[in-house]
């Protein structure tokens, strides 16, 4: 049985909020590249002390790219992924971001989980999605708002080291914001 999680309902504009505070938080400049390997070495320590990062072998996670336990303060990345955002890699910068969401912001009483539950609940509206708030804010965080709207997707991801998909799903958020 899967678990059923539900987060507290987040818009967009709650998580760009996220972001913001997030990067004042972490010294981080609106339209910098972010380095996601020092928040997730250095910067998540400054905040909770008792954080620990985990790096483990591929075949410790088979299927899995990273863990967040809120419980334990615990992140565990696999290290081909941890590695690969070392180097630069869209879709592993994008997962490190994802991890440190559900790390700030899916414990307690942030979120509710019911061991088995999923086979009974059909669907949860997408804003209390946690899955989807972690995208959201990953997205957000590695290419803001406002400096994207100008730029092509292939200068989004050459500027800000994310994948294709993650540039366009982040363009499309920003002409519809603006455009609204």
């Amino acid at each position: 049985m899967v678990d059923f999680c539900k987060a507290v309902p987040l818009s967009n504009k709650d998580i760009q909020q996220i972001v913001k505070k997030c990067k004042m938080r972490f010294s981080i400049n609106e339209y910098e590249y972010v380095d996601v390997i020092d928040i997730l070495e250095n910067k998540l320590y400054e905040i909770c002390p008792s954080y620990s990062l985990e790096i483990v072998e591929k075949e410790k996670m088979p299927g899995t790219h990273g863990l967040t336990i809120p419980e334990t303060n615990e992140i565990i990345i696999r290290e081909d992924v941890y590695e690969g955002a070392l180097n630069g890699n869209g879709r592993d910068r994008f997962t490190i971001m994802h991890e440190i969401f559900h790390f700030l912001f899916h414990r307690g009483e942030n979120i509710s989980c019911y061991p088995g539950f999923a086979r009974f609940e059909k669907s949860i509206p997408i804003y209390c999605d946690p899955e989807w708030q972690a995208n959201s804010f990953a997205g957000a965080f590695l290419m803001d708002e406002k400096s994207i709207r100008n730029l092509t997707i292939t200068e989004i991801m050459e500027r800000y080291g994310v994948t294709f998909s993650a540039a366009k799903t982040q363009k499309s958020k920003v002409i519809r914001n603006f455009t609204i």
